[in-house]
């Protein structure tokens, strides 16, 4: 044991003396069991004469000889095998460790440390097959998009970060769920106030500052009264979030409203003419049998058929007098203008071919392509009536309102040639029975 004992020492106290103090009590237990003439193994540590601890194994049993108990047995320096063990338990340690650090993250979103889809479509199939009420809703950011392109990617990460820890505050317990990109999800009992967690979880996903509001849009399903499995649940969900965030997009506003509000800006009196003449249209298109997906066309592109004008210098568009030759070739390319700047929206394309027609003329004298006849598109024939309608019965810097004889009677006159003879015709008949105009919207 790493040296010697001092000479006559006594074998048995000197063998006590170098047991490990932490390791008596197994010393003690391992001599009490061959006290009782039973057979031990133990196994502890002797620090040696040398001042080095090793492991030692000991294997005994009673013997009795001569009416003398004799101990025999083997003891071995077992140190390098108890290393080797303690070595092995060490890793596996820390195996188990990363095994569970692994399987966090392979159930946890690693940015903002919500459950991920794995995570969530476990709890799914485990909630259906319990049992019971459950409230499913997807949340989609809205404008977060644009904050990433504004502040960059670090700082949309830090929000998402921060409205993932308010979702999670507000939420059940593990009830938050990151579904990927800028959505969220939540899945918790639907035995309490449905709405109220509805709107918690919303509120939870805003945040406005200065230069960026982001909210959220959902779609909730009600399990299993609505889906009775996780793809259909996860299918409706998703599409109840898109139809939320279509007629979100319709509140803030349609592209037809955006863009009248800025030429309002740029020139009231035109806002209150394409009123007017979305007014007057939309009764000509009824009396000529169009139907009702034409007629909302119609209104769109009487409302819009100015827009151009907004690209018109305000020299030439607000001068009180005639025009000159080279400002006429200004105004006559406000239909282009209008086309193109309609065009720029996927919702407003139809809308954008008819506005360029509107100053076509029946003969095919008109501007810009000198289309004829049945070629010019018949919303565009409709507003051409009604836009020279209205600004005849209006004052102008230069002239005063016509009467409403004198109008019709222009009109007539150049029915065949400037205007389509059945739209005219039309109009005339609506304005001789002195109808309401139907309101615009």
């Amino acid at each position: 044991m790493g040296g010697h004992p001092p000479d006559g020492a006594d074998a048995a106290a000197e063998w006590e003396r170098l047991i490990h103090p932490e390791d008596w009590d197994e010393h003690l237990a391992h001599r009490e069991r061959l006290r009782r003439g039973e057979s031990s193994e133990v196994r502890y540590r002797l620090r040696g004469y040398d001042g080095v601890v090793r492991w030692i194994h000991a294997r005994t049993r009673p013997i009795h000889k001569g009416g003398k108990v004799i101990v025999d047995g083997i003891v071995s320096d077992v140190t390098r095998q108890v290393e080797a063990e303690q070595q092995l338990a060490r890793a596996l340690a820390e195996l188990e460790k990363l095994s569970s650090i692994n399987e966090q993250q392979a159930l946890h979103d690693p940015l903002t440390g919500l459950g991920n889809r794995r995570k969530l479509l476990l709890r799914l199939d485990a909630a259906l097959e319990r049992g019971g009420d459950l409230l499913m809703a997807l949340f989609d950011l809205d404008g977060f998009k644009r904050y990433n392109d504004t502040f960059g990617h670090p700082a949309g990460d830090a929000l998402l970060v921060r409205l993932a820890t308010r979702l999670r505050d507000v939420m059940p317990s593990d009830a938050a769920f990151r579904f990927g990109g800028d959505e969220f999800l939540i899945l918790a009992p639907a035995s309490g106030d449905v709405e109220s967690l509805l709107a918690a979880a919303a509120d939870a996903l805003s945040e406005e500052g200065k230069g960026f509001e982001i909210s959220a849009s959902f779609g909730a399903v009600l399990l299993p009264d609505e889906a009775a499995e996780p793809s259909s649940a996860l299918q409706l969900c998703d599409q109840r979030l898109y139809n939320e965030k279509s007629r979100r997009s319709a509140r803030r506003g349609r592209p037809q409203d955006v863009l009248l509000e800025a030429l309002n800006a740029r020139e009231p009196n035109l806002e209150i003419h394409s009123s007017d003449v979305a007014g007057l249209a939309v009764a000509v298109g009824a009396r000529l049998g169009l139907k009702d997906e034409a007629i909302a066309r119609l209104e769109q592109a009487a409302l819009l058929h100015d827009i151009g004008k907004i690209g018109i210098p305000d020299s030439v568009l607000c001068k009180p007098g005639p025009l000159s030759d080279e400002e006429w070739k200004f105004i006559r390319r406000h239909t282009i203008i209008g086309e193109r700047i309609l065009a720029a929206s996927p919702a407003l394309t139809d809308v954008a071919r008819i506005v360029r027609s509107t100053h076509e003329h029946f003969d095919g004298a008109g501007y810009p392509d000198g289309l004829r006849g049945q070629a010019i598109p018949i919303e565009a024939r409709i507003i051409s009536v009604c836009d020279a309608h209205a600004s005849m019965i209006s004052d102008r810097t230069y002239r005063p309102a016509l009467s409403q004889a004198q109008a019709l009677a222009e009109l007539a006159r150049c029915a065949g040639t400037q205007f389509d003879p059945a739209a005219v015709e039309s109009l005339t008949a609506f304005v001789a029975a002195d109808q309401p105009r139907p309101l615009v919207g």
